[in-house]
């Protein structure tokens, strides 16, 4: 009984400590769309394909805060990323994964299956979706801090069931700033 109370002890202590030498990320900034296809188009996301036509390649704010162990050259972390067009917000939990050379860097997120929406005037919610959000981009250092990043990438749309009846893929060019 003396060893199961210490290693749950051990446990709780290793937990704790994890969450106290967690590092939080914050990313804010702008995406613009430069181009959008479909793989396998079968017209379930044709709203988010109208919206892409009318928007073309106005800039998107976005913001991301993720907590989890970052260090010099790489990251993993646990969080929120959110997309606005101040009147319209939506935010989605997230996993986002980088790996730093130099003044590159490279990241990876997924996220989905739960979505924050605020409409001006509607109000707020939470809705429970069937979809996932995953992107990928490459961000190239603008000061020796890398606080300022130039960078582009792609982000996709994609069932949970992992069906990939319809999924579309946008390319965008951004700016953003990492602390």
């Amino acid at each position: 009984m003396r060893f199961k109370k210490t290693m749950v002890l051990l446990l709780l202590i290793l937990i704790a400590y994890q969450f106290a030498a967690a590092q939080v990320h914050l990313e804010i900034g702008f995406n613009a769309p430069i181009g959008y296809t479909i793989i396998n188009d079968s017209g379930e996301y044709s709203e988010f394909t109208n919206i892409l036509k009318e928007v073309g390649i106005l800039p998107i704010p976005f913001a991301s805060i993720y907590v989890g162990a970052f260090g010099q050259n790489a990251g993993i972390g646990v969080g929120l990323k959110a997309y606005t067009a101040i009147i319209a917000t939506i935010a989605y939990p997230s996993v986002m994964g980088e790996i730093n050379i130099s003044r590159l860097s490279v990241q990876a997120a997924l996220g989905g299956l739960y979505l924050f929406h605020y409409v001006l005037g509607e109000g707020a919610g939470f809705t429970q979706i069937p979809v996932f959000a995953g992107d990928i981009s490459l961000w190239f250092g603008l000061d020796r801090k890398k606080i300022f990043q130039l960078g582009a990438g792609a982000m996709s749309i994609f069932p949970s069931d992992f069906s990939f009846s319809e999924v579309p893929i946008v390319g965008w060019a951004g700016l953003k700033a990492s602390l």
